[in-house]
């Protein structure tokens, strides 16, 4: 019986050290024993890590959220910037406020108060932002400097990124956790950083073509 059982754990992938420890048992009643407390402690091995990874998961989930807000913003940004439009200025600008601050409340296509802007996004903005409301569209400078912040807004965004992602992992490996394995596999960042450093610096000569249009329709 004992020989059957070692030859047994030996079939189902058990390390060498641990058969070399069922050996030692004199008979097979002290190696079903050691057996039943081995998957006793790797059932409580596997669930204190499901539940410590799933707590840092969370954590980083959560710690991530207005990262993610702004890596959002930032692709409309670009977008709008590759395919400007006068109807896509409200919502260049909307984004580039929302990328300065995600817990902002102001609400897209309606007149922004200071209240509303909150401490963060600037008094020069948030005038910009009314005036497009109003019917006025941007200037081929303003479309290129907003397209710029965003980008270096966004870049600063993406640092904090790492430097959390890079806690997270930290604080798995205090654990004896993988972070890949046992917290999550999900990487937030959507933008590499050499697309990022690839991404243009925009000029107002970009956008000229689309002043010249928005300038023949008011002559008709």
């Amino acid at each position: 019986a004992k020989r059957s059982l070692i030859d047994a754990a030996r079939l189902s992938g058990l390390d060498e050290a641990t058969l070399q420890t069922l050996e030692a048992f004199p008979d097979a009643a002290g190696i079903i024993q050691y057996l039943e407390d081995l998957e006793t402690r790797n059932t409580e091995e596997l669930t204190r890590r499901f539940d410590q990874g799933s707590d840092i998961r969370d954590d980083f989930v959560k710690e991530t959220e207005d990262f993610r807000e702004r890596q959002d913003k930032y692709l409309q940004i670009r977008n709008f910037a590759e395919n400007p439009s006068a109807a896509g200025d409200i919502a260049m600008v909307f984004a580039y406020m929302k990328l300065l601050d995600p817990q902002s409340v102001v609400r897209e296509g309606e007149y922004a108060t200071a209240a509303q802007a909150g401490s963060i996004i600037d008094r020069a903005t948030v005038g910009t932002y009314n005036r497009l409301i109003a019917g006025e569209n941007l200037t081929p400078t303003q479309r290129a400097e907003f397209a710029n912040a965003a980008k270096d807004l966004y870049t600063n965004a993406l640092d904090g990124y790492f430097n959390t992602r890079d806690a997270a992992v930290s604080r798995a490996a205090n654990f004896d956790l993988d972070f890949d394995r046992d917290v999550t596999t999900q990487d937030f960042q959507q933008i590499s950083l050499d697309d990022l450093r690839n991404t243009k610096e925009y000029t107002a000569d970009d956008f000229e073509d689309l002043a010249m249009d928005e300038a023949d329709r008011q002559r008709i």
